[in-house]
């Protein structure tokens, strides 16, 4: 797939110098986000730790109260199926694209 073939339009002088000037401005912008990112990459490794750990230390004082439900493999297929395809279908937001937009840059402020 191609610029032209998805617009129909020729790839003049004037839409590589646009092409060009974008791709250095992405660099910028990467580099605008990356401590954010990494930011935020630290604090999901932090969260995955403490639930861990609150698993681990709690397991035990609630041990007598769980049940075990045995499942063969096709019921246990048949959720995680159900799981994906809810995942897939489901949007996150209802309100559309430029509410996400608008959520990614508050969040990343």
């Amino acid at each position: 797939m191609t610029y032209s073939g998805i617009l129909g339009e020729v790839v003049d002088r004037s839409k590589i110098a646009w092409m060009m000037a974008e791709a250095r401005q992405s660099t910028n912008a990467a580099e605008q986000f990356a401590s954010s990112f990494a930011i935020a990459a630290m604090k999901t490794v932090l969260v995955l730790i403490l639930l861990t750990a609150a698993r681990h230390f709690l397991r035990p004082s609630i041990q007598p109260y769980l049940v075990r439900v045995q499942l063969n493999n096709a019921a246990a297929m048949l959720i995680s199926v159900a799981a994906l395809l809810g995942y897939a279908f489901i949007p996150f937001s209802l309100s559309g694209a430029v509410a996400n937009e608008r959520n990614a840059f508050v969040y990343a402020a």
